[in-house]
């Protein structure tokens, strides 16, 4: 398991080489541009001397907010990976909580039609919009399921609001770059 502090390079006076210096370099991983991701080992001190450390040089936390989801969420129904799960910092009324997951089981049950795809995945990212605003109910972590790069089974990688990646493998990296890089450009 790997766990990762995803923090924007944008304004920090260091180049990517000087700041794999003032982090151990097996830890240091660059996720795209302006990005870049710490491991730490689920350690609360060792968490808080990374983030003082970043702030040191300059580097900024990378936060998920509920628009950033939006676009990572209708990234992976896109690419085919599958959204397990949608956690929210507040509890859902059971009305919503039971629409979004009719919407994720309708997105994966529409095999292949395309149009239903689109439909299920418009009233999910309408639904969770809505939630945001209207009901000021902010996603806190998605989880979605792809396949690992090393063991070719399928893993979880799981993202938090705080800018916190869970992932299987060091390996699987690639696919958090990937999607980084594509709900940036999406937003």
């Amino acid at each position: 398991m790997l766990n990762l502090k995803i923090f924007s390079t944008e304004n920090s006076k260091y180049s990517i080489p000087e700041l794999k210096l003032k982090f151990k370099e097996d830890t240091f991983f660059e996720l795209s541009e302006n990005l870049i991701g710490i491991e730490y080992f689920g350690d609360s001190h060792e968490y808080i001397d990374i983030l003082k450390t970043a702030k040191s040089v300059g580097l900024s936390q990378f936060l998920f907010t509920s628009k950033k989801f939006l676009g990572t969420i209708n990234y992976l129904v896109k690419e085919r990976f599958t959204l397990e799960k949608i956690n929210f910092v507040y509890p859902l009324k059971d009305d919503s909580k039971e629409f979004v997951s009719k919407q994720i089981e309708g997105i994966y049950a529409a095999d292949e039609k395309q149009n239903l795809i689109d439909k299920y995945l418009s009233n999910l990212l309408a639904e969770i919009e809505w939630l945001a605003v209207d009901g000021c109910i902010d996603i806190e972590s998605i989880s979605f399921d792809y396949q690992s790069q090393e063991t070719r089974l399928y893993q979880r990688l799981s993202i938090y609001n705080n800018g916190v990646a869970v992932l299987a493998s060091r390996k699987d990296v690639l696919i958090l770059s990937k999607l980084l890089k594509n709900t940036r450009s999406s937003n």
